[in-house]
């Protein structure tokens, strides 16, 4: 198959489908934060968005122009309604794209635990401490803060180093 054909064949779980592979055949790596989409949805309310009885029955929804709508229970923060509308979007020029994905608040990468995490939260209490100091409680309350977002990620990073030398049971 050349490189040119790749981009017109069907491949995948149609439930997880974007629906530019369904309705033009042609598609690009967008249709990956569309299937990314369906997951979230799935995890968050048990079911996929267009959980279907039939093949038929799938299509008709995927062809659909209607919005896929979010139930309102469970409850989800605004950044979580946010990303899971911006990745289930049918037309791919509006969908996020993967930039803004990586960027985006719920994914929140930035805060994912690292060998960095203890740094940036050290530089930031001690910011706080010269702040106090100054008597500029509200700048030290949020610098405090912005470092426990750092110093959980710190900890987990350091816990999961130190399990990995226990002996297995």
């Amino acid at each position: 198959m050349s490189p040119r054909d790749e981009k017109h064949v069907l491949r995948g779980s149609p439930l997880y489908m974007a629906p530019e592979m369904v309705c033009s055949r042609q598609y690009d790596a967008r249709v990956d934060l569309w299937s990314v989409g369906v997951i979230l949805y799935e995890a968050l309310f048990g079911r996929p968005p267009f959980a279907s009885k039939s093949f038929a029955e799938l299509e008709e929804k995927i062809r659909s122009s209607q919005p896929v709508e979010l139930p309102s229970c469970p409850r989800l923060s605004p950044e979580c309604r946010d990303l899971l509308q911006r990745l289930l979007q049918r037309d791919r020029q509006q969908r996020i794209c993967f930039q803004a994905f990586f960027a985006h608040p719920f994914v929140d990468m930035e805060h994912m635990p690292s060998a960095e995490s203890l740094g940036k939260a050290t530089k930031l209490v001690t910011e706080a401490i010269k702040k106090d100091q100054e008597g500029d409680m509200a700048s030290a309350l949020s610098l405090y803060s912005k470092a426990l977002e750092y110093f959980v990620p710190a900890l987990r990073c350091e816990l999961l180093f130190a399990f990995s030398f226990l002996p297995s049971l």
